[in-house]
């Protein structure tokens, strides 16, 4: 996590958060300023009458605005002020400067009623919103965005874009871009939307993952406070102030204040910011926004946004290594609305929101043309001039910290393997090998390697490896040969052949890597083991999109000779165990078997130790005598994972329940080494891990059929803001609970010459933790409740 943080995309991902015709009958342009003061009026609207055409004055009050039909009416205004109309015609001046009056308000009596006027003001205002929103379906806008990153109060980057954006009410989003401008210390591959995201009149609005409702939604008045906290003018028409605050404070909302026009209980200006609920995981730490919008109906039915404005402030950080703080700004300009327009149907084949026309952006010939961006200020203006090259975004947010070294070796190699790209292209081998290592008391060291080629893209991939067991004396070998088929490589057919030791029972949770070090350090060893020498054949295919949810069906067969392997040493670093348990002996002889197997997936966010999954697997293998089989069976194996969003559902990460289902049960007479087991939830000392049982330590439960449930809820944040206890949530510190419950079975005529880990009953246990100490890892405190015991273990944070 921390390698990918101070990679260029990543700063610009924080920019993210939260095209325009080239054909112009005229330009005009100008500052807007207060009459009596010759201060500058930033974010004024300047509109074209009986158009959807505008724009917004910079912070300097300076505007730009593109013309595309003369004669034409611009309006100029702003709250509080009078506004002013020029007429341009092909003969008007370019240069139009607006000085606005004050328009004072005289006070009115204030009549005090039951209910305050602002929630009065505001149901009228969703009301109408709703008489002209049923009716907008879509639109096409131009629109143009700046965003501006500071180091403290120095610029170090700027990258403007310019495009054409689409929405739909039940598509959303989609914006084509069509030119960029960047400072020289930029070469950014991917471009910044300048209209898709934020519309603050919507009836929800979604900032990086979190769901906020809006403040003209039908149900708003049940999520808002609304008070009425001063009228001022615009014209002759009365602008209510409304201070805004959510009724609950554990509810994912908006805190700040709205501008409704009287009389057409409207909103014409809002500046908001989310609430207390706006957390984020580690590594940041704070991260704060604040919105400004302006509307215009252009003198139609729709009013729609103007301008939007954003400062981003962002901490990030962790134990040893520290960020400089992160500040964006933004600026966005929307004009040339087409609503209620037949959009491409091609915009919504991809789900990539905003996409690059490279060849127009290569031309770079748009944002040179005057009236298609919002005027630079004269500190921009001197940070394009100013910035060069070498001031790159690595130098400008070097970190520190005892860790900050290994996040800037990171970065040179980095930088080292782009610059050599062309050469190591040339140098790179046509396959990848990596390390095939494990301990345990049957093989001994297991030393060899693993050689493969192809990807997950390829049509054909090949794998195989072999290495040497110093316990066994003998060589383990394997390889496999996987052809795909199809436009999208969805089916695929693979023949694999292995010689080696495999485990007698599945874990779902470890491998035997993971288990070597519980030997090595003294512990007893989790598998036992035999030999087989074989192959197998699988064919199959997923329905689905690439790397999204989707059904995956396959089936083959497995030809193999199995047998018995004894242990070959006791040897270990150190610990409380001098001789570990014999291997047991399995049921040796030729198996013949057919398999079928449907892999269910959900959609995933990230790494399941740390984010859960959704996936359901279903296997079913069946061997019997007339396949020429030593062994007559039927077994049936389910694995059930799945996170479940329970509360809290508009935050970044709500509350989540996290449920393994494992269960197998099988007819005839089942094999040794077939039989399963429920795994521990504790494989090296104290540390734990979800799907197991966290009150036990030595050995997993083993049976002929098997029936385990482990879960937890994350409540997150939640417990620690009900009591106030604000610097727990600040720092991502929550609660979980969990449980497991499980048991094994053995058939009444099973005979067995060793002693399984078992028990006659079910095992049922229940905890809570304390997650996200120190941004990594969490405190787990469990309970068994059918026996005594009680145990205290460390895992990795949970998201």
């Amino acid at each position: 996590m921390v390698k990918k943080i101070m990679t260029t995309q990543w700063v610009w991902l924080f920019a993210v958060l939260l095209l325009t015709k080239p054909v112009q009958a005229k330009v005009i342009q100008g500052t807007v300023t207060d009459a009596s003061t010759g201060e500058p009026l930033p974010s004024a609207t300047v509109h074209v009458l009986g158009a959807y055409d505008g724009t917004i004055s910079n912070t300097e009050g300076k505007y730009v605005l593109s013309l595309r039909s003369l004669p034409a009416v611009v309006e100029v205004r702003y709250i509080g002020y009078r506004s002013q109309r020029y007429n341009v015609t092909e003969d008007a001046a370019n240069v139009r400067d607006f000085a606005l009056e004050p328009v004072p308000i005289e006070l009115e009596t204030l009549v005090v009623t039951a209910e305050d006027m602002g929630p009065n003001i505001m149901r009228k205002v969703i009301a109408q919103k709703q008489t002209w929103w049923d009716s907008l379906e879509t639109f096409r806008v131009e629109a143009y965005s700046r965003f501006v990153l500071h180091k403290d109060t120095e610029i170090v980057a700027i990258v403007e874009s310019l495009s054409d954006g689409f929405w739909d009410k039940k598509k959303g989003w989609r914006e084509v871009v069509k030119d960029k401008r960047e400072t020289e210390n930029l070469d950014l591959d991917f471009a910044l939307p300048a209209a898709a995201g934020v519309n603050l009149y919507d009836d929800e609005t979604v900032l990086v993952g979190h769901h906020l409702i809006g403040v003209t939604h039908p149900d708003a008045l049940d999520h808002y406070d609304f008070v009425l906290t001063g009228r001022r003018k615009m014209d002759d028409r009365i602008i209510y102030d409304i201070d805004v605050k959510p009724k609950h404070s554990l509810k994912t909302a908006f805190n700040g204040r709205v501008a409704v026009l009287d009389s057409v209980y409207a909103l014409v200006e809002v500046e908001l910011t989310p609430n207390r609920t706006f957390l984020f995981p580690p590594p940041v730490r704070e991260f704060t926004i604040t919105m400004r919008q302006q509307f215009s109906n252009f003198g139609g039915d729709y009013y729609l946004p103007v301008g939007y404005q954003s400062d981003v402030n962002v901490e990030v950080g962790m134990i040893g290594l520290q960020f400089p703080p992160f500040k964006r700004q933004r600026v966005s300009r929307l004009t040339g609305y087409e609503v209620n327009v037949a959009l491409p149907d091609s915009l919504y084949d991809r789900d990539r929101i905003v996409v690059v026309d490279s060849a127009r952006v290569e031309q770079d010939s748009l944002l040179v043309q005057t009236g298609l961006a919002v005027p630079l200020d004269d500190i921009e203006q001197e940070a394009y001039a100013r910035i060069d090259s070498t001031m790159t975004l690595d130098k400008a947010y070097e970190p520190k910290g005892f860790l900050a070294r290994f996040v800037k070796e990171d970065e040179e190699k980095k930088k080292s393997k782009k610059n050599s790209k062309d050469s190591e292209r040339k140098r790179k081998l046509p396959f990848r090998v990596d390390p095939d290592i494990w301990f345990n008391r049957v093989d001994g060291g297991h030393l060899g390697s693993k050689i493969s080629a192809g990807s997950s893209r390829s049509r054909a991939v090949f794998a195989g490896g072999g290495a040497y067991n110093f316990g066994l004396k003998r060589w383990s070998l394997n390889g496999k040969a996987t052809v795909r088929w199809g436009a999208d490589k969805k089916g695929f057919v693979s023949l694999e052949g292995f010689r080696g030791t495999d485990t007698r029972h599945r874990s779902r949770l470890y491998s035997r890597y993971e288990v070597s070090l519980r030997q090595i350090r003294g512990l007893e060893d989790y598998f036992d083991f035999f030999w087989r020498e074989g192959v197998r054949g699988t064919a199959g295919y997923r329905f689905g999109r690439p790397r999204r949810a989707g059904v995956r069906l396959s089936g083959g067969i497995n030809v193999a000779q199995h047998s018995s392997v004894e242990k070959t040493t006791d040897w270990h670093f150190s610990g409380d165990i001098d001789v570990q348990r014999p291997n047991p002996e399995i049921d040796p002889g030729n198996l013949r078997s057919v398999f079928l197997r449907a892999d269910i997936e959900g959609k995933n966010s990230g790494p399941a130790l740390i984010f859960g999954k959704r996936k359901i697997a279903l296997e079913v293998e069946h061997s019997r005598s007339g396949f020429g089989s030593d062994f007559d069976f039927t077994q049936v194996r389910v694995l059930l994972d799945w996170r479940i969003e329970t509360m809290f559902k508009r935050r970044l990460l709500p509350n989540v329940l996290d449920v393994r289902v494992v269960g197998s049960a099988f007819a005839g007479t089942l094999p040794r080494q077939r039989f399963e087991i429920l795994d521990l939830g504790v494989l090296l000392s104290r540390v734990s891990i979800f799907g197991g049982f966290r009150t036990r330590v030595d050995r997993p439960y083993e049976g002929e059929k098997v029936l385990g449930m482990f879960w937890e809820h994350n409540f997150r944040t939640v417990p620690f803001e009900l009591v106030g206890w604000r610097w727990a949530a600040e720092r991502n510190i929550g609660l979980i609970v969990h449980g497991g419950h499980g048991r094994t079975w053995f058939g009444d005529l099973t005979l067995l010459d060793y002693a399984p880990q078992y028990t006659d009953g079910f095992h049922h246990e229940l905890g809570v933790s304390i997650n996200g100490l120190f941004n990594l890892f969490r405190l787990d405190f469990s309970k068994r409740l059918d026996a005594p015991g009680f145990f205290v273990s460390v895992g990795f944070v949970r998201f």
